[in-house]
This record gives structure tokens, C-alpha cells and sequence, in this order.
């Protein structure tokens, strides 16, 4: 569901930032976003991690 939604925006224009603890997983969203034409990106999140929240909140 998370995924179809982050299509839908992609879709309407919006840059995705997707997060995934397992970064295959969430490189290959991105790929599928990609090639349905949306502007997608993939950052590695643990929620549990504060390293890990820092890098997202820099990244964004």
C-alpha cells in the first residue's frame, strides 16, 4: 500500500524519499517508481537507529 501511494504522488509531480531498513528492498522500489516515471529515492532507515535518523534528517 505505502509503495502505491508513494506511485500515486510520484505521479502527480512529488519527489519520493522512500525508507527501508533492507536497502535491496528499497532499491528496488525505487526501480519500480523510477520506470513508472516518478522521481524516487531510496534512504536507509532503522527507526531504532539514531545514526541512522540523523542521515535521513540531512538528507531531507
Amino acid at each position: 500500500m505505502a509503495k502505491e501511494i508513494a506511485r500515486q504522488l510520484g505521479l502527480l509531480g512529488y519527489i519520493v524519499v522512500i525508507t527501508a531498513r533492507d536497502q535491496k528492498a528499497g532499491a528496488r522500489a525505487v526501480e519500480e517508481l523510477v520506470a513508472a516515471g516518478c522521481d524516487a529515492h531510496t534512504v536507509p532507515l532503522e527507526v531504532t537507529s539514531a545514526d541512522d535518523i540523523a542521515n535521513l534528517a540531512r538528507y531531507l
